[in-house]
């Protein structure tokens, strides 16, 4: 049987208004301006010091994006884990999921060994992915003291001297190359939520679907 568009449309509704009134933190608006195509070109490093091209894996794709600090974050840490107890659900939905953060390749083989991580993580100390999803945030002095307190040393983590830091943001980007939903958390004591974010991959599915099909039957 073929589903008409309206169904399709009917069915985005459904998970979209509810989002959209529920006022759900840190939810920017459901359909960003950002496309995937604005990764295209960028090159990240893996874990082994291979390159990996983003804009290639985030093409003609479901995929959740995470965007974190460092191994050092715990908010970071938390999310990380979160994606990978989420794996067979997200699988539902044809998301694939890529994690980049500042630290060095040897930095994020130290997390995907801690943290027996089933998904790549990507180097980005110059903060490419961030500026592009404007999720980064002053390094105030107040932050470097405390983070010197705590003994962790951004300079040797990530080979430079840093004056922002991306905040913890989830980016659900659909096969139809648009970003469905961003999730900034409001500050370092958000702690993501599973419920949620299993509840944004699947209205982002629905949306990328229905824009695959109306984009099909104009063509």
């Amino acid at each position: 049987m073929k589903l008409s568009p309206v169904f399709f449309v009917c069915l985005g509704c459904f998970f979209i208004f509810p989002t959209i009134l529920g006022g759900q933190s840190g939810l920017l608006e459901p359909r960003s301006k950002i496309q995937a195509k604005d990764f295209s070109g960028i090159k990240l490093k893996t874990a082994t010091l291979e390159d990996y091209n983003l804009g290639r894996a985030v093409m003609r794709r479901n995929v959740v994006l995470i965007i974190y600090p460092g191994g050092w974050n715990p908010y970071g840490i938390h999310g990380l884990k979160m994606l990978r107890n989420s794996e067979q659900e997200l699988n539902k939905f044809e998301f694939q999921t890529i994690a980049v953060t500042p630290d060095l390749s040897r930095g994020i083989r130290e997390t995907l060994d801690k943290h027996q991580l089933p998904f790549v993580l990507l180097s980005d100390p110059e903060h490419q992915v961030a500026r592009i999803l404007k999720c980064l945030e002053p390094l105030t002095e107040d932050k470097k003291h405390k983070l010197k307190e705590s003994g962790i040393d951004l300079i040797s983590r990530t080979g430079r001297i840093q004056s922002e830091i991306p905040r913890v943001t989830f980016c659900f980007i659909g096969a139809d190359g648009g970003v469905h939903r961003l999730w900034l958390l409001e500050d370092d004591t958000e702690i993501p939520n599973q419920e949620k974010l299993i509840e944004w991959a699947e209205a982002a599915a629905v949306e990328a679907r229905v824009q695959l099909f109306s984009k099909d039957e104009a063509e």
